[in-house]
């Protein structure tokens, strides 16, 4: 039975090691390896030579001009292949730069306004729990990644800060995507924190997740209304709070 192969991404310090190595040995070229040219293409005859080095083929066996081959462009190939890598980790992490600086732009305005709405089904009578699913609809480019072959990155990564407010008071609501390991699996969602110890709400901070970071905001407003801090306001950064601790 064949076992499928799942790629996975070098650590950046074990290309960084391979690059190290590449770079500190003898620079040759294939042209400079004792290479001949034959009608079933290049060929290495007993006694040829790696560019200026000492390395040597002692004798030729069945496979030697292929092994010869690889090691003759290797000094080159390797660090081509380099290249080319750094080249397309450069142009994903632009892509998803791009794709999460316009979907922030898309959502900035339009989870304001699923909030605002949020708010005034409340008050005709409306579930937090029914109306956070107009918050779940405002999507972000990394739930796009859930299904990826990369190792974890144990990271905690696209961190934002909301102000709510709760019976008048400016409280702070964290919005983080979590990547990590649990007991042998991976795990990828959305993270809240609400920082009703700080407060003086709670004794704690409020934790909740979701498998999408407005999925998290709308179980976080479910739970606060519930537990009666019900917030009246939301917005973003946590500017209202560092104001009000400034004006005392």
């Amino acid at each position: 039975m064949t076992t499928p192969h799942t790629p996975v991404a070098l650590p950046a310090d074990e290309l960084a090691a391979i690059g190290a190595r590449a770079e500190a040995a003898t620079p040759w070229t294939p042209a400079a390896c004792d290479l001949h040219t034959g009608e079933d293409g290049p060929y290495a005859l007993q006694g040829a030579t790696i560019g200026g080095t000492l390395v040597t083929l002692g004798d030729t066996y069945e496979g030697s001009t292929e092994d010869w081959l690889l090691i003759a462009h290797a000094r080159t190939d390797v660090p081509a292949l380099l290249r080319h890598i750094a080249a397309l980790d450069a142009a994903h992490a632009a892509a998803v730069a791009a794709a999460v600086a316009a979907e922030t732009a898309r959502c900035g305005a339009d989870e304001q306004a699923r909030f605002a709405r949020w708010l005034r089904l409340h008050d005709e009578g409306v579930t937090a729990w029914e109306a956070a699913t107009e918050l779940q609809e405002c999507a972000w480019p990394m739930e796009l990644l859930s299904e990826r072959t990369d190792p974890p990155s144990d990271t905690i990564s696209a961190p934002q800060s909301f102000t709510l407010t709760i019976g008048g008071e400016p409280v702070r609501m964290d919005v983080a995507h979590v990547d990590r390991v649990l007991d042998g699996r991976r795990e990828l969602f959305w993270s809240t924190r609400v920082h009703t110890k700080s407060a003086g709400l709670r004794t704690y901070d409020h934790h909740h997740s979701g498998n999408s970071r407005m999925e998290a905001i709308g179980w976080t407003l479910q739970v606060l209304a519930g537990e009666g801090m019900e917030p009246s306001a939301m917005t973003w950064g946590a500017d209202a709070i560092a104001a009000r601790a400034g004006a005392r």
